[in-house]
């Protein structure tokens, strides 16, 4: 491909064997052409590039690493060989409905203080059947507060402006798993964020699926702990914003205090998360939830 392209789509992947194709070519299928897929495999040890390098499409750049690295450098090292003037986010197990690109570009062409668009999006298994579908009220006051609390936006919905990506640092070295929400943060700092009021992507929820993976449940915990306290301490939050942040920060540290018991149960630690609860009694609904939670799984 020697020409400029307008938009890079981001596919970062490892052992994806069973959904890559299809999600591929659910790009392919798009209405919009003008593209190119950075495929950025981490050392897979399945069929994955073989499935991918048999797909014959010039728009299609495929890199790898030597060694398993993790989702975190992987990201920092694809974000470097992205030639568009928009980033897409296309993980290699969800789908995208035909028009997702030619939407979301046109948001971005004609709405030059918008630095991110994100869409509704279907949950779907690794059956291809609907789960659930995820639809955002058309409220972005509601939806401006609601972000610093938690991460919102599947990140195969979102396409972004590269520009205001470098401006605002782009993917984080501090982070492994979490860097989706924490750019999310820092896009919107300086500019707005949009909603494409449409299912526009089938997001994958499988037992195959890196937010499924018991290994990394510790980690994504910590990671959100994480940038809600960055974002405490370094975002200018108004009030609303900042009763979201403290809200969740409560919830995320209980979630941590849950899996530290889990790991190494002792009285000292049910001593600890009791007068956690004690001294945060707003929390109890939570606790409950999260309690019939794991009787009906």
């Amino acid at each position: 491909m020697g020409h400029e392209v307008k938009i890079s789509v981001l596919m970062n992947c490892y052992n994806s064997e069973n959904f890559i194709f299809d999600s591929i070519n659910s790009l392919i299928l798009q209405t919009y052409k003008d593209w190119e897929l950075v495929v950025w495999d981490d050392a897979s040890t399945d069929n994955t590039l073989n499935i991918v390098k048999a797909i014959k499409d010039n728009r299609i750049r495929i890199f790898e690493n030597k060694k398993h690295k993790g989702l975190g450098p992987s990201r920092l090292s694809a974000q470097k060989v992205l030639r568009g003037d928009y980033i897409s986010i296309l993980d290699s197990d969800d789908l995208y409905e035909n028009n997702k690109l030619e939407k979301q570009i046109k948001i971005l062409d004609n709405n030059f203080n918008v630095s991110l668009v994100a869409s509704w999006y279907t949950l779907i298994n690794h059956k291809n059947k609907v789960l659930k579908k995820i639809k955002y009220k058309n409220d972005l006051i509601s939806l401006n507060e609601k972000i610093y609390g938690d991460n919102i936006f599947a990140h195969s919905t979102i396409m972004y402006r590269k520009s205001n990506a470098i401006n605002s640092g782009w993917y984080s070295n501090r982070l492994e798993y979490a860097q989706d929400y924490d750019l999310t943060l820092k896009l919107i700092q300086n500019s707005s964020f949009a909603i494409s009021n449409e299912y526009l992507v089938k997001i994958r929820d499988s037992s195959q699926s890196m937010t499924r993976n018991k290994s990394l449940k510790e980690l994504i915990v910590k990671e959100h702990f994480k940038i809600l306290n960055f974002a405490k301490d370094n975002y200018d939050l108004n009030r609303a914003q900042s009763k979201v942040n403290t809200k969740f920060l409560k919830i995320v540290k209980l979630k941590l205090l849950l899996l530290d018991y889990k790991k190494e149960a002792s009285s000292k630690k049910i001593l600890e998360i009791i007068s956690f609860i004690l001294t945060n009694l707003n929390l109890i609904f939570y606790i409950l939830k999260y309690i019939f939670k794991k009787l009906i799984n």
